[in-house]
């Protein structure tokens, strides 16, 4: 029997900034006062913690139109596992594909000037965290399968419903990877 691919599309226009505390002014160009190299940034998409076992239809599409380098963390919301960790260049795009069945708790960390051997921002870095879920989920239909499709933003977007919280660097950083069954 052949399955036809229905995508339900559940759309949630983030509103993302109500929360957060001024950062100090500075310019994603400007070198860093203790080195006189140019601050670092992945390429827009770069998977900093791949898919294990992605196998799923949902997918996440994020949208970072601020001034600052974005890591955007997609984590189990029951055992605060990572499932994927992404990078998501100023004011920018990418979309998570393959993302199974589970519950998620969307974290993100933005900034200037990456370190990838800590993986953090070495400049400028700010946590939060949306406060609802995200529940990624395929049920079978006699017209195929339907699968969630989900879009956050990590600006302030008029008539945006969804709040973050700050974190703190730790919680961002999470339990470990997540297996993905």
């Amino acid at each position: 029997m052949r399955y036809i691919g229905l995508c339900t599309a559940i759309t949630f226009l983030f509103l993302v900034g109500c929360n957060e505390q001024p950062r100090p002014e500075a310019s994603p160009l400007t070198k860093s006062p203790e080195s006189s190299r140019p601050p670092v940034s992945l390429a827009n998409g770069t998977d900093i913690i791949p898919p294990k076992r992605s196998r799923g239809r949902g997918t996440l599409k994020i949208t970072n139109g601020t001034s600052y380098d974005a890591v955007v963390r997609l984590a189990n919301s029951s055992s605060n596992k990572t499932r994927r960790l992404v990078y998501v260049s100023a004011n920018s795009e990418f979309t998570i594909k393959g993302i199974g069945s589970c519950n998620c708790n969307v974290q993100f960390s933005s900034g200037i000037d990456w370190d990838g051997a800590k993986r953090n921002f070495l400049r400028n870095q700010s946590y939060s965290q949306f406060e609802e879920f995200l529940e990624f989920r395929e049920t079978r239909t006699t017209y195929g399968v339907e699968w969630a499709v989900f879009e956050v933003t990590l600006h302030p977007v008029l008539y945006g419903t969804a709040r973050t919280t700050s974190i703190s660097e730790s919680e961002f950083e999470g339990n470990g990877i997540d297996e993905e069954p």
